[in-house]
């Protein structure tokens, strides 16, 4: 197919899905809202008593051994990233299921769990790993570098982009993949970037053009909440007593909103996802079976 139809074909699919998440946006959007609610709580409660947790084993810990408080303090800190991370997946993997299917799923459904188990646990050692190999080379380098040390971390800070940039176009549809066919890790990367490969300038025009729609629903909304914000902030360092109470009421339901604002937003995001994603899967099923 050439590029012109490939173009063609997504713009067309782009607007039927988001004549179609609108229509189901209609009837179940509270319900998707709930995922993503459910799921920021999930990642905010593990990270709140793991910290609790590290601080206190530092605290226990650091005046019989300084290396056993921040091994056990970092233990605490990655069993919660962990746990966070895996339970906040697995309430969006159910709100995916909602959404393909059309039939509710439970916010921590037991294979969905196990997925975002694997999920989690295998980005987290990629980036220990990594970390591991940064600290390691700039401890063994760091003496022959001498000035040129600020150029080389600046380098090497700079020089990822380009690749975390292809990774997460590659990595599209990982989230349906994961939620939809309960994949490993490896396998869902793989299938993300067989359907990103097999409908690339699809991909590209449906990622382009929700992203230019979600940042003209999002920014200006935010732009006004910051506003308030600061309006609120000098209001506040002006007076005292009950208009200085008021500010930072006003402050804190300001930035609840601006959360609130954004999971919704996300929410939106993933039903028109979602709705194009079973559009080119199924596609991609009839093609094969025509063939």
């Amino acid at each position: 197919m050439g590029i012109g139809k490939s173009l063609k074909r997504g713009l067309g699919f782009f607007g039927e899905a988001l004549e179609e998440g609108v229509a189901f946006g209609k009837k179940s959007f509270l319900d998707v809202l709930k995922y993503y609610i459910v799921s920021g709580i999930a990642m905010l409660a593990a990270m709140v008593v793991a910290g609790v947790a590290a601080f206190a084993s530092f605290l226990l810990l650091f005046a019989f051994s300084e290396i056993a408080a921040y091994a056990l303090a970092g233990l605490f800190v990655l069993a919660g990233l962990l746990i966070g991370m895996a339970y906040s997946y697995a309430a969006t993997f159910g709100a995916t299921e909602f959404i393909y299917h059309n039939k509710r799923v439970g916010y921590f459904e037991g294979k969905n769990v196990d997925v975002a188990f694997r999920w989690s646990a295998f980005w987290i050692g990629i980036i220990i790993v990594l970390g591991g190999l940064a600290i390691g080379g700039t401890y063994l380098l760091l003496p022959s570098l001498g000035s040129s040390m600020i150029l080389l971390v600046l380098a090497a800070c700079l020089a990822p982009i380009p690749i975390m940039l292809v990774l997460v176009f590659i990595m599209y549809y990982v989230g349906q993949e994961l939620a939809i066919k309960k994949l490993g890790p490896i396998a869902a990367i793989r299938g993300s970037y067989r359907l990103v490969k097999n409908n690339l300038w699809e991909t590209l025009v449906f990622s382009i053009g929700l992203a230019i729609l979600a940042g003209l629903v999002q920014v200006p909304v935010l732009i006004v909440a910051m506003i308030v914000e600061n309006l609120a902030t000098l209001a506040t360092a002006a007076s005292g007593g009950i208009l200085a109470i008021a500010g930072f009421g006003v402050i804190a339901l300001s930035v609840l909103f601006r959360i609130l604002f954004g999971l919704a937003v996300n929410a939106g995001v993933l039903i028109v996802t979602v709705v194009f994603y079973k559009k080119i899967a199924g596609d991609r099923i009839k093609t094969k079976k025509a063939s």
